[in-house]
């Protein structure tokens, strides 16, 4: 079993960086609750196989995402490379990367970080 490595993210900037610093598959976790909108930059992502993303908001929270980003079919909240998050709580976001794109898919977890 390979071993889970966390980074934590800075939330209050209005870009998120995700410095995967080496890492294949780190799991992101963001630092606090936040609502309104959020920008994702990818930082040494070079051998990435994909990321996994914690977040709490505390209403809304509408996250634009890279544009090689593209959303499972099934997520209804996702348009134009924007995932807009709507309830309160934690937000579990995995996006696993086939070597030209990340395939996202985001699911609420309930209560906080």
């Amino acid at each position: 079993m390979t071993e889970r490595h966390y980074i934590y993210v800075n939330t209050v900037p209005s870009t998120l960086t995700l410095d995967f610093d080496r890492e294949h598959s780190p799991t992101f976790i963001g630092t606090a609750a936040f609502t309104g909108a959020k920008t994702i930059a990818l930082a040494n992502d070079t051998n990435s196989e994909g990321l996994l993303i914690k977040l709490a908001v505390t209403t809304s929270a509408a996250i634009t995402f890279p544009s090689n980003f593209l959303a499972d079919t099934g997520e209804s909240r996702w348009a134009a490379k924007v995932l807009t998050l709507t309830g309160t709580g934690t937000y579990t976001i995995v996006a696993v990367f086939d070597g030209t794109n990340y395939l996202l898919r985001a699911s609420a977890d309930g209560g906080f970080i």
